[in-house]
């Protein structure tokens, strides 16, 4: 099992990806841009990657948390979530996020005897994240595809 490589993570918390869209998508732009979010979350699961570290799964957390998260409170267009894997859908990704955020706890908890530093690593980590998911889900492809392809390497806690 191959560890997903830091600088995905790095790549998602860098500021300078946050390049908002001056206008909004099209229908037709959500269409493309569900279809390459899909490639994207295909290619992830498809990888052979998984999360490894303490670090990395705490980083799958951050990502299906703010994706369920953020995509809600975006108010995302129905045409990109249709264009998207069922996974990345609303009851599928809440499922995600909970079961990651369960599994990384554990092993939290295992480890220190108590979640803070999880609590901890995540504030720190989510802030940046909501608003790349914010900014991905408004029409911005490249942090969109980077997501998924996050996400689909984080399909399942291990």
């Amino acid at each position: 099992m191959q560890s997903i490589p830091f600088a995905i993570g790095s790549l998602m918390m860098s500021g300078a990806l946050l390049v908002a869209s001056s206008q909004p998508a099209h229908s037709q732009d959500f269409v493309s841009l569900g279809a390459a979010g899909t490639a994207a979350y295909d290619r992830g699961a498809g990888s052979g990657l998984s999360a490894v570290t303490l670090s990395e799964k705490t980083n799958c957390v951050a990502h299906w948390l703010e994706w369920y998260l953020g995509y809600e409170q975006a108010h995302t267009s129905q045409t990109l979530l249709s264009q998207l894997p069922d996974d990345l859908g609303s009851e599928q990704s809440r499922e995600i996020a909970t079961a990651w955020f369960m599994h990384v706890k554990d092993l939290y908890v295992k480890r220190d005897d108590n979640d803070a530093e999880m609590v901890s690593a995540l504030a720190r980590i989510r802030p940046a994240l909501k608003k790349q998911v914010q900014t991905a889900v408004a029409g911005d492809e490249k942090l969109l595809t980077g997501i998924t392809e996050v996400l689909g390497t984080c399909k399942t806690p291990k």
